[in-house]
């Protein structure tokens, strides 16, 4: 009776253990993800969030405005460009112009007036920003609210190391992929104990992550963990990250 008492004292902090572990491993995720996309290496954003030049947004615009709108209405996208002008509309709105393949075509991009970053800016300057589509488009393509991608990624980090925090908290199955994730390093930690004692003891814990893994196998756990009213075809295309709105 007394070992009963025992294992039943430490068998929580098992757990908590191996869920501290799985969000140690979850957050090394995010952030190297979020590293990557900010030095144009592959990663799991480039689809949620794609990089398209201001020629193509013009050339799409131009063959059909309505297809331009149906796939870019409130849709994400980071644009890295040279600064053709800094300017502000009749209403007082600023913006940026990004010119296309010729000097008579170019992109706006909307942004706060107010931000230092955007009073500093001067023609021919180098921008990598991410900003929103819209289906408002005068003569040519307008991107709304936009900020910098630096800036942006971290709000997108913050919002997405709340939410696993919040997942372990309240022990509720995940709405989104990068819930699932960690949901699914929590169950492999708990049937695979070793595998916790490894990473943990383990030098360098970056060298250690980049040798796990991540393979099919771990992708289809993701999507098991996630909430059952989301068909295949849907968890296929969803992000792998929760997008912060830009404003």
């Amino acid at each position: 009776m007394k070992k009963l008492w025992l294992l039943l004292i430490f068998l929580p902090l098992f757990t908590f253990a191996q869920d501290d572990m799985a969000k140690k491993m979850t957050y090394w995720f995010i952030n190297k993800n979020i590293n990557d996309f900010l030095q144009n290496k592959v990663s799991n954003l480039d689809n949620s969030i794609p990089t398209v030049t201001a020629e193509a947004l013009i050339q799409d615009y131009k063959d059909n405005q309505l297809s331009y709108e149906e796939k870019y209405d409130e849709a994400i996208v980071r644009i890295q460009d040279v600064v053709a002008g800094i300017k502000t509309t009749v209403m007082k709105q600023a913006y940026l112009q990004v010119k296309g393949k010729n000097n008579f075509e170019s992109i706006s991009l909307y942004v706060d007036r107010t931000d230092k970053n955007i009073l500093s800016l001067k023609k021919g300057d180098k921008i990598d920003m991410v900003c929103m589509g819209t289906n408002n488009n005068v003569i040519y393509p307008r991107l709304m609210d936009c900020d910098f991608t630096v800036n942006y990624s971290k709000k997108l980090k913050a919002m997405n190391q709340e939410y696993i925090e919040y997942l372990a908290t309240k022990k509720m199955k995940a709405k989104y992929l990068i819930g699932g994730f960690y949901q699914a390093f929590c169950k492999i930690l708990q049937i695979n104990d070793k595998l916790n004692e490894t990473i943990k003891s383990a030098p360098d814990f970056d060298k250690s992550m980049q040798k796990f893994k991540f393979n099919q196998e771990l992708i289809n756990l993701t999507f098991s963990m996630v909430a059952s009213d989301y068909s295949e075809q849907e968890l296929n295309k969803m992000p792998w990250f929760i997008l912060p709105t830009i404003k």
